[in-house]
């Protein structure tokens, strides 16, 4: 667990969660670097640098986008002060849900830290209730194994090992924003009967929105409300079509009489408000560029940022380009820009037109897998375990179902929470042209969204094929065979960011994993290493056993795929899974990776010969001699690793001893013994 471990050797572990760290001083909770929180990081290189300064730091994780949206429930508990911000969760989750569950650690000073990945920006919040704090952006935490002021030590109570960072659901949001609900503006009545509904859910929101509470929490309360208060509630239609109606009035001005309902005036439309110097010009600002961008009527709302892709898109007809719906911001549209600009505002400085832009397209961001999500219904039927059977013909099993499942939930977990931890890889085997990769570009749901050409692993160039990438088939890599390559996609796979220094930039940049890998092969015996394999869900395609065609009826199938991702999606939503296979799975799960394995013809050599002596103990030069005939020689340094391996992971009834033994011709030796009750117990047993 994290907690046992040293500062640096968790600090390591939080980067690769995703969790940007820093060091604070030993028994503390001051920053020990320059800027504090903001000085954060997830790369490695740096991490290193600092605990090899100060071996003993505590560890700092930022909240908030630092480290992919976390937010954190911090609950105060203090005998001295009478507070008890658990027992006040408790109370609290009674009225009204059970918070998901997350991991979760014990402070220094006995109140607890909940974890949870958030979609929303959240601000830091005291006294969200008595006891209860929240760390959201330009926040942090001291994390286990830290040291508190009073010499206790911060430990996990539900560690990374055992769960993962939940998603922060309606009700942490609920909670979040519980205590800032207003206490005056409209009441909803206890009991709201027919008639009466929409009215009232439609004053209730317009309360919220004069109040200025995000759109977020404004959803979140009238759906509590509409369930709890009106008999029978809204349907989820009309309640989103009489929330919308009150979210489009500006926020933060009263657009409800508190004598009698009637219906609100829109805000006029935003006009666009430059600044001029002394002598009457415009100033040439960015922050003017800001203003034109977010007002302009031609541009307002049409300039968004695709965080699957890492690029600017275009929303609508902009003037320059009248006809687009919906598009990729290219090299020419920096120049239309500028030219708009400069032409109807005077405003002429290209580098700041650029910077502006930047930052109003990073105030819109979306997410267009989270979109393609959420835009499917689910017809409650059972898709997923049938895509591979019905498509590939993949034998149906407990095995291959839950393999599939844990695949896609993976990606939706990386769509939503980009460099979650997810190092598991679905590899297709079977011969060519049984349509292994057509199979994993029509789940992919967008052509634009796989990779089945990604065949480096290099830096800047691997990070720029991930780009706008949600499913990556790896299929040339999957054939190395030497060690060094193997274990380079093995580290490959398993990261969670990625360092990137775009074309013409003057700073790296830190890009969490959005997309999840994919293998296809023809080699039934592609592993090439048997202690590595975990990572690696093998199925054995069979076209002939195929009960449909990828290629007929392409709506149909791919509406198939759409149903499966809606199934998979209701599961991520409601069940919350851990993106691990079942535990009581685990063994078939190894002999599944180990019959992929390629064969090494000394370990049936190594295992008769073992079957067959007499001997209590061996060592690797008794085996490399004895066994394999090599009278003459001795084993070098790589052979004896790989003796080594083959005798921990391939021969049965041996078992390596602790320390080393010493043998009449060999000298101390690292030793295995023959397991009990096997041959030589009951050699023993005929002796005696």
């Amino acid at each position: 667990m994290v907690s046992r471990q040293t500062p640096y050797q968790a600090a390591v572990e939080y980067i690769n969660m995703g969790l940007a760290v820093f060091p604070v001083v030993y028994k503390g909770k001051t920053p020990l670097t320059k800027n504090g929180c903001k000085d954060a990081t997830t790369d490695a290189a740096v991490v290193k640098g600092w605990w090899q300064k100060w071996p003993n730091a505590n560890i700092g994780i930022a909240t908030g986008a630092k480290s992919n949206g976390l937010l954190v429930i911090d609950l105060d508990v203090d005998d001295n002060r009478g507070i008890d911000g658990y027992q006040t969760l408790r109370d609290w989750e009674k009225k009204h849900g059970h918070l998901p569950e997350t991991i979760q650690s014990i402070t220094g000073g006995g109140g607890y830290h909940l974890l949870y990945r958030g979609a929303q920006r959240v601000g830091n919040r005291a006294k969200v209730l008595e006891g209860i704090d929240v760390r959201g952006e330009g926040g942090y935490i001291i994390a286990p194994p830290s040291i508190h002021p009073n010499g206790m030590s911060y430990e996990w109570e539900q560690s990374p090992d055992e769960y993962a960072i939940a998603p922060a659901n309606e009700l942490v949001y609920q909670l979040i924003e519980y205590g800032r609900y207003p206490t005056n503006g409209f009441a909803v009545p206890e009991k709201v009967l027919t008639g009466e509904r929409n009215q009232s859910m439609f004053r209730f929101a317009c309360s919220l929105q004069s109040k200025g509470f995000s759109d977020e929490a404004i959803i979140a309360a009238i759906q509590i409300e509409n369930e709890k208060r009106c008999d029978p509630p809204l349907s989820e239609k009309e309640l989103e079509k009489t929330i919308q109606s009150a979210l489009k009035y500006e926020k933060g001005t009263k657009i409800v009489n508190s004598k009698r309902w009637e219906s609100p005036k829109p805000c006029m439309e935003q006009t666009v408000n430059l600044r001029y110097d002394e002598n009457g010009k415009v100033q040439q600002t960015i922050e003017n560029i800001c203003e034109v961008l977010r007002n302009d009527p031609a541009l307002k709302n049409h300039l968004r940022y695709n965080t699957l892709s890492y690029s600017p898109f275009i929303f609508g007809a902009v003037p320059w380009s009248p006809n687009t719906q919906f598009r990729e911001w290219n090299n020419a549209d920096d120049s239309n820009l500028k030219c708009y600009v400069e032409g109807k505002y005077g405003l002429k400085n290209m580098e700041k037109i650029m910077e502006a832009f930047t930052v109003v397209v990073n105030e819109h961001p979306f997410n267009p897998v989270a979109d393609y999500l959420e835009s499917l219904i689910w017809d409650q039927k059972p898709h997923i375990e049938n895509l591979l059977p019905d498509f590939l013909g993949v034998a149906k099993s407990r095995y291959s179902v839950e393999s599939m499942k844990l695949f896609m939930l993976g990606a939706i977990n990386r769509a939503y929470h980009p460099g979650c931890k997810f190092d598991y890889m679905l590899v297709l085997v079977g011969e060519q042209g049984a349509g292994k990769s057509t199979f994993f570009k029509l789940l992919a749901g967008r052509d634009e969204w796989y990779n089945d050409n990604f065949n480096t692993i290099d830096g800047d160039k691997a990070a720029e094929k991930l780009r706008g990438m949600w499913i990556v088939e790896l299929a040339e890599l999957l054939a190395v065979k030497k060690a060094q390559q193997v274990e380079s996609i093995k580290a490959f796979i398993t990261s969670t960011v990625d360092t990137y220094r775009p074309p013409y930039g003057r700073r790296t940049e830190q890009r969490p994993r959005v997309c999840v890998f994919a293998g296809t092969t023809n080699s039934s015996h592609f592993l090439t290493d048997r202690t590595g394999n975990r990572r690696y869900l093998p199925l054995l395609v069979n076209k002939r056993a195929a009960k449909r065609s990828m290629f007929e009826q392409p709506d149909k199938v791919a509406e198939e795929f759409r149903q499966a991702w809606a199934e998979a999606f209701h599961i991520y939503r409601t069940e919350n899974p851990a993106l691990v296979l079942p535990c009581d799975l685990q063994e078939e799960v190894k002999e599944v990776q180990n019959s992929f394995v390629e064969e090494d013809v000394r370990v049936g050599i190594i295992q008769e010969w073992l079957d067959n002596t007499t001997e209590r103990y061996v060592c690797i030069a008794m085996v490399y001699k004895e066994a394999l005939n090599n009278e003459f020689t001795k084993p070098d340094r790589r052979t004896s690793n790989e003796l080594h391996d083959i005798m921990q992971h391939s021969i049965r009834g041996w078992r390596r001893m602790p320390g080393k033994k010493k043998f009449r011709t060999y000298g101390a030796q690292i030793s295995y013994e023959r397991c009990p009750n096997t041959f030589w117990e009951c050699y023993n047993e005929t002796l005696f």
